[in-house]
């Protein structure tokens, strides 16, 4: 039976025998698809009630696209286990002359290439997920807010606890050039967080409602490494100015731009959200604020 397939107590039993497999990559995947399941219910839970049609459509999209990373993940559970004892066999290869010690050796950095792609592929969609976790916290039915935030925070975890396999297997690649590749793509998706299009609370009695406030940004200079970048979007020009003030006052966060076009033109990467389309229909021109992290 896959590991994938194991019922929950069994599956804890097995992580916690003397076992190899499963391990913290596992465990990693299956956290991080239970993030995305909760974002699933929650997306379900929004589109399916009359109180929020009108983003009853997004929350579909949301639910499909969590899904996908559901299935994604839960498929690395069992990719990660058949990697890792891989990995184990090359290492039991005979070695006694220098062809089998070259053999060896070759099968080893293969099984270990093999190894770190499970890993990375949850690094990747555990903080795809947490995007999406973010997104429901806006309109998502406000009845399961604190089921989004258990998302957030378990794809967050599992994109930490996978990164940290990446790490250990790349550290015994001979090909530096490879393992710094890897390396790069997990800074990357590490040092990222987006604040897309969040409620502005316009009336001024519900601004301590806004998500940039002084604790929240150093709790995000918590979250985000040195050299990394918190990008915030909005179509309120109040909103990015209040969210400009609060971040040029922390000692831990520099405003990147050089020039109005800066702060005027989207991120290479970024592909719009409903919301921005909706800002530019109605006239409102949006606002993309890039933070790095000192």
């Amino acid at each position: 039976m896959a590991v994938s397939s194991l019922p929950l107590e069994t599956f804890a039993r097995r992580l916690s025998s003397g076992d190899p497999t499963p391990g913290g990559g596992s465990a990693s995947a299956s956290v991080g698809a239970f993030a995305a399941g909760l974002v699933q219910m929650v997306a379900a839970l929004t589109a399916g009630s009359p109180k929020f049609k009108d983003v009853a459509d997004r929350a579909t999209e949301i639910g499909n696209a969590a899904q996908r990373l559901m299935e994604s993940m839960l498929r690395c559970v069992d990719e990660d286990v058949t990697a890792f004892d891989a990995v184990t066999a090359a290492f039991k290869l005979p070695k006694s002359s220098e062809a089998e010690k070259l053999a060896r050796t070759a099968a080893i950095q293969a099984a270990l290439r093999a190894a770190t792609e499970p890993p990375m592929r949850v690094v990747e969609a555990s903080l795809e997920a947490c995007r999406l976790a973010a997104e429901l916290v806006d309109f998502g039915n406000p009845n399961a807010i604190s089921d989004v935030g258990c998302a957030a925070l378990f794809a967050n975890a599992a994109a930490q606890g996978a990164a940290l396999n990446v790490g250990i297997n790349t550290k015994s690649f001979k090909d530096r050039e490879a393992a710094d590749a890897y390396a790069a793509r997990t800074r990357s998706a590490l040092a990222q967080v987006d604040l897309l299009y969040p409620d502005p609370w316009p009336k001024r009695r519900h601004w301590k409602r806004r998500f940039v406030q002084d604790d929240n940004v150093a709790q995000l200079a918590r979250v985000v490494r040195p050299g990394g970048e918190f990008r915030f979007a909005t179509d309120i020009a109040d909103y990015a100015a209040w969210t400009l003030a609060h971040l040029l006052r922390s000692d831990d966060f520099e405003w990147t731009a050089e020039a109005a076009a800066d702060w005027r033109t989207p991120w290479p990467d970024f592909a719009g959200t409903r919301y921005e389309a909706k800002a530019k229909r109605e006239g409102r021109l949006p606002c993309y604020l890039t933070f790095r992290r000192r």
